[in-house]
C-alpha cells in the first residue's frame, strides 16, 4: 500500500485523551494534518520494520541452507 499524503480524506471516529487534544490544538493550527503526518510516519516506519524482518529471515535461511541451485551455478 502506498500512502498518498494529499489523497482524499474521510472522517473517522477516534477516542483520544481530551487533555492531550487541548494541548495539541494549542500547539498546531491544523490538528488533522498533524495527526495525518504522524500517521504517515508510523505506517512507513512499520513497513520498513517488516521488510527488515523479512530480509533478516531470508538471510538466516540462506546462511543455514545455502542458495537454491547453487551447486549448479557456473558463476
Amino acid at each position: 500500500m502506498t500512502v498518498v499524503i494529499r489523497g482524499p480524506n474521510r472522517p473517522v471516529n477516534m477516542t483520544l485523551n481530551e487533555a492531550l487534544i487541548h494541548e495539541a490544538e494549542a500547539l498546531t493550527p491544523n490538528l488533522s494534518e498533524t495527526v495525518e503526518n504522524l500517521l504517515v510516519e508510523c505506517v512507513q516506519g512499520e513497513k520498513e520494520r517488516r521488510i527488515d524482518i523479512a530480509l533478516a529471515a531470508i538471510q538466516a535461511h540462506q546462511a543455514r541452507h545455502g542458495l537454491w541451485g547453487e551447486e549448479f551455478s557456473t558463476l
